[in-house]
């Protein structure tokens, strides 16, 4: 009976060894074989008692800080914007609801306001052509006042931008919604234009995101703002940046040896 028991006892053993299917000694040869029989493009790492507690070590994941130049955003009034200008206690003087004034002073269905013309200029009764590009609507009034001042006594003036039109942004790669985002009066962060494209995709890297500004490239990683803060990872854009959010590649580790289930990680 005891025999009986022994060789029963030898036989589920043994049924419990093919069970997990693994070879003892484990020949590190015969694991690098076929492991690169799986991709060429494989990096194999042996795990021994020297180098495992440096694996052991948690990654870190800090994000760096943006190179790209940071700065502040002053609107400066450009060509195809609308300008709205009224003058106080003189109606005649301010555009009607629905017309805009042209260099011939006749107005057209085009939308209230001053169009900036492709000179930068606009016009404007009794002065004339009044510059406007590269100017704040600040500076616009100050200049519009004093030449008003010959016709009207201490002219109250007021001056704003009723349509921005002149300076963009343009988003692309792993967002939502691509698109070409008109610039205003308030800053626009990088975090304000990810979010105006509907987001990111789940597919987006977001510590790989490039802005390409008058002619260089920096890479941004917005993951280190929103995560640890990092303001100068959230650089307020310029006109005519390019932001384009990169895809994240799949990496992929095999675990194989003396392990009890050998299996892919991401």
């Amino acid at each position: 009976m005891r025999n009986l028991i022994m060789a029963a006892f030898s036989v589920a053993l043994l049924a419990a060894c093919d069970v997990t299917k693994t070879d003892f000694p484990v020949r590190t040869a015969a694991v690098r074989s076929e492991v690169e029989a799986m991709s060429t493009n494989v990096n194999i790492v042996e795990l021994t008692a020297d180098n495992i507690d440096a694996f052991n070590t948690p990654r870190d994941l800090s994000g760096s800080r943006s190179s790209i130049p940071s700065g502040s955003w002053n609107y400066h009034i450009g060509v195809g914007d609308t300008l709205d200008v009224v003058v106080w206690d003189h109606p005649e003087l301010n555009t009607p609801i629905g017309v805009a004034s042209t260099q011939s002073g006749t107005g057209t269905q085009s939308g209230p306001g001053q169009r900036v013309q492709a000179d930068g200029t606009f016009f404007y009764p009794y002065v004339g052509q009044i510059r406007a590009k590269g100017m704040t609507p600040e500076e616009v009034r100050n200049d519009l006042k004093e030449k008003l001042k010959t016709f009207i006594p201490d002219p109250q003036v007021e001056v704003r931008v009723a349509a921005y039109k002149s300076q963009a942004v343009s988003i692309t790669g792993e967002v939502k919604e691509p698109s070409r985002q008109q610039m205003t009066d308030t800053p626009l962060t990088l975090l304000d234009a990810v979010d105006a494209a509907g987001g990111l995709t789940p597919d987006a890297d977001s510590r790989h995101v490039t802005i390409r500004r008058g002619g260089r490239s920096y890479n941004v990683d917005m993951q280190a703002f929103l995560e640890e803060g990092i303001a100068a990872n959230n650089p307020i854009l310029q006109n005519g940046d390019v932001i384009s959010v990169g895809r994240r590649d799949l990496q992929e580790a095999y675990l194989l040896g003396q392990i009890v289930k050998p299996s892919t990680i991401d």
